[in-house]
C-alpha cells in the first residue's frame, strides 16, 4: 500500500515538473491540494486512469497545454461582481480624486476575461461625466491565462456576464446580436479602448513601472501558499502610492500586523497604504451622521473634540506603527481632513440625489419599455387576425373544392352501381388493400417508430395494442405531429418531410401523403376521429423544423409555416412547439402516461420536456 501511495506520489510530482517546465508557471506558489486538485480535474474530463497516462498524452499533444491551462486558472467572474464593492470603491474615488493632479491609476489583477476591468471602466465614465474636472484614468488588467486575455481583448460576453448590470448600462455600453446559441454583447470601443490588458503572471511580478492609485486583486489568494501570498502583497505595496487603497476578496486578509497596508474595511477588505484616516473618512456614514439642521456652535465643539482625541490617537499610532523616516501629520492636516468630512457629507448627499434620479430614469424607461411592448402585441395580434381571416377564407375553398368532389365522386359510384350492381352483390368484390405507411408492429424497444412518411395510432381502450409510445429518430428539417385527444385517450403521429403535396390528377390518390404537412395532417384528423376522439378535445404538439444546411431553399421554415396553417385553419390548439435551430431532434411519446421526450443530436439520452 505504502509503495503504491509512493508511486502515484512520484507520478504526480513528474507531471507537475514537466507543467512547470512547459508553462513556466511556478506551480509551488500554489497550495499543493489546489494543484493536485486542478490536475486531476483535467484527468478525469480526459477519462484517463492515471498520472502517467496524461503525462504521456502532454507529451503527445503539445496543444492540450492551453486546454490545461483553461481549466487551471478559476475563471468564475462577471460585470459589476459584488456590486456593493463598485459603490464603496465610487464612493472613496469621489473623495480622493479632489486632490488628484495627475491621471487616476488602477490596476486588476488577475483579472480572468475582463469583466472586472470594464466594470470599472464603465464606472469611471460615469464620474468623468457627472463630476467637473474628474481626472483621466489609465487601467491595467493582468492574467496568466492567454485565453482569458483573448476573449477580454475581444469583448463579446454572454448574458450571464451581464446578469448583475443596470440596463441603462448595457443599452448604453454594449450591442447585441442574436445568435443560434442566445444572445451576445459585444463592449463599446470607448470602454476596450480605456484597458490595457497584460499577459503576465503576477506572483513573479509585474511588467510595468507604474504606481497604483488602486489595485483590485480578489478572490485569488485563496489559492496561494503562505511565502507566495506574502511575496505578492510585497508586489503590490511596492506598486501602490501612498495613500493608494487595495482590495481583496470578501474572504481573504492580510494577516502581518507590521505590513504598511492598514484595513479600512473589514467586510470588504478595503486596505489602504500607510493612511489609516482613511478608515475614518470612508466610515463617517456608521460613526456619525449629519443634521441638516445641526446648529453651527455644535458642529464647532465636536470639531474641538474630534481634533483632541484624533490628535492623541495620532500620536501613539505614529510610535507603533510608522517608520522612523515616516512624516507626522500636523494639527492643520487634521483640520482639512475634518473639512474633508464635511465635503465628503455634502458629496454623499448629491449622490443619493443622483442615484434617486437614476432610479426614476430607470422606471421611466421600464414603463416606456411596457408601453412599447403593448403596442408590439397589439400589432401582432392584429397581424395574426388578419393571417387566421386569410387561411379561414382558404379553407373555406378547400372546404367547397372537397364538397365538389365528393358530389362528383357519388355520382361516379352511382353509375357504376347503375351500370354493373351494387358492390355488395357482386361476387368479384374490390380488395382495398390497407396503406403500407402505417406503423403497426413495435421496435426492439417497444416503439412505434416512425420513418418519414409514416404514421401510427394508439387507442388506449383498444386492449390489442401492442405498443402505447410513438417516436421518431433524426427529425430535421422536416416535423413531427402529434394529434392527441387526453379525454378519450386517443393519439395519432405523423413524421413528414415537406409542405405541401402537389394536386393530383383527376381520380387520383396522393402517393404518401405522410410525407405532406397539409395531406397528413387531413389524414390523421380523419383517422383519431374515427377511432374515437372528439374534435373539441384534440391538441397538437409539433416537433422538428432546424436548419439543415444542405437545403438552400428554407424547407424546415416552408414545414413550419404549412403545419401551423393547417393547425390554425382547422382551430386545433398548438399545446407545445420544438421549432427552428441548427439540430436534428429525437421524439419519444408516451402515451400511457402523457409524457414527451425530446434529444437533441448531441444529447445522450433524451430530457424529459
Amino acid at each position: 500500500m505504502i509503495t503504491a501511495l509512493t508511486k502515484e506520489s512520484n507520478s504526480m510530482d513528474a507531471l507537475i515538473d514537466k507543467l512547470k517546465e512547459i508553462t513556466g508557471i511556478k506551480f509551488e506558489y500554489y497550495q499543493r491540494k489546489f494543484l493536485e486538485k486542478r490536475i486531476n480535474f483535467r484527468i478525469n474530463d480526459l477519462e484517463f486512469s492515471s498520472n502517467e497516462e496524461y503525462l504521456n498524452h502532454l507529451i503527445e499533444n503539445p496543444q492540450e497545454i492551453n486546454k490545461f491551462l483553461e481549466k487551471f486558472t478559476i475563471n468564475y467572474t462577471y460585470f459589476f461582481r459584488n456590486y456593493e464593492i463598485f459603490e464603496k470603491l465610487e464612493k472613496y474615488l469621489r473623495i480622493y480624486v479632489k486632490s488628484l493632479k495627475r491621471n487616476l491609476r488602477i490596476w486588476s489583477a488577475p483579472c480572468a476575461t475582463g469583466d472586472e476591468p470594464y466594470s470599472i471602466a464603465i464606472m469611471l465614465d460615469k464620474l468623468k461625466n457627472h463630476i467637473t474636472n474628474f481626472p483621466d484614468y489609465e487601467i491595467i488588467a493582468s492574467d496568466i491565462d492567454p485565453r482569458a486575455i483573448e476573449i477580454a481583448k475581444i469583448g463579446i460576453y454572454g448574458e450571464y456576464s451581464l446578469h448583475e448590470i443596470p440596463k441603462f448600462y448595457i443599452d448604453k455600453f454594449f450591442n447585441k446580436t442574436d445568435t443560434p446559441i442566445g444572445p451576445k454583447y459585444s463592449i463599446s470601443n470607448k470602454i476596450k479602448n480605456k484597458v490595457e490588458f497584460i499577459e503576465e503572471d503576477i506572483i513573479k511580478g509585474h511588467e510595468k513601472k507604474n504606481r497604483y492609485d488602486v489595485i483590485l486583486c480578489r478572490n485569488f489568494l485563496i489559492y496561494l501558499d503562505k511565502d507566495s501570498r506574502e511575496k505578492l502583497f510585497k508586489t503590490f505595496e511596492n506598486h501602490l502610492v501612498e495613500g493608494g487603497l487595495l482590495i481583496l476578496g470578501k474572504t481573504e486578509s492580510i494577516m502581518n500586523s507590521k505590513a504598511h497596508l492598514k484595513v479600512i474595511d473589514n467586510v470588504d477588505r478595503f486596505y489602504v497604504k500607510n493612511r489609516p484616516l482613511h478608515d475614518f473618512r470612508l466610515q463617517m456614514d456608521k460613526k456619525i451622521s449629519f443634521n441638516k439642521t445641526m446648529h453651527k456652535k455644535k458642529i464647532d465643539s465636536d470639531k474641538n473634540e474630534l481634533l483632541r482625541k484624533e490628535n492623541e490617537s495620532k500620536k501613539v499610532k505614529v510610535k507603533e506603527n510608522l517608520e522612523p523616516n515616516s512624516l507626522l501629520r500636523t494639527r492643520s492636516d487634521l483640520i482639512e481632513d475634518d473639512n474633508f468630512i464635511l465635503a465628503m457629507n455634502k458629496s454623499e448627499i448629491l449622490e443619493r440625489k443622483e442615484k434617486e434620479l437614476e432610479k426614476k430614469e430607470m422606471q421611466i424607461m421600464r414603463r416606456l419599455n411596457e408601453i412599447k411592448m403593448r403596442e408590439e402585441g397589439v400589432e401582432k395580434r392584429e397581424i395574426y387576425l388578419n393571417q387566421r381571416e386569410i387561411l379561414i377564407g382558404i379553407r373555406e375553398k378547400e372546404i367547397k373544392q372537397r364538397m365538389s368532389q365528393i358530389k362528383l365522386k357519388e355520382k361516379e359510384i352511382i353509375n357504376l352501381e347503375q351500370k354493373h350492381g351494387s358492390l355488395d352483390n357482386n361476387k368479384d368484390k374490390i380488395d382495398y388493400k390497407p396503406t403500407n405507411d402505417r406503423v403497426i408492429k413495435p421496435n426492439m424497444k417497444g416503439e412505434l417508430n416512425l420513418p418519414v412518411g409514416h404514421y401510427a395510432l394508439i387507442n388506449l381502450h383498444d386492449k390489442n395494442n401492442e405498443s402505447t409510445k410513438f417516436s421518431a429518430y433524426s427529425v430535421g428539417a422536416g416535423i413531427a405531429i402529434i394529434l392527441k385527444d387526453e379525454i378519450n385517450k386517443v393519439y395519432a403521429m405523423s413524421h413528414v418531410s415537406h409542405p405541401k403535396a402537389r394536386k393530383p390528377k383527376k381520380g387520383a390518390e396522393i402517393k404518401s401523403p405522410h410525407k405532406f404537412a397539409d395531406s397528413s395532417f387531413n389524414f390523421l384528423l380523419d383517422n383519431i376521429l374515427y377511432h374515437g376522439a372528439n374534435r373539441e378535445n384534440l391538441k397538437a404538439i409539433i416537433i422538428g423544423g432546424s436548419n439543415d444546411i444542405y437545403h438552400q431553399d428554407k424547407l424546415h421554415q416552408k414545414n413550419i409555416d404549412a403545419i401551423k396553417e393547417v393547425l390554425y385553419s382547422n382551430k386545433i390548439y398548438i399545446e407545445k412547439e420544438f421549432l427552428g435551430g441548427i439540430c436534428e431532434r429525437s421524439v419519444l411519446f408516451d402515451a400511457e402516461n402523457k409524457l414527451l421526450y425530446i434529444k437533441k443530436i448531441w444529447e445522450d439520452k433524451f430530457r424529459l420536456m
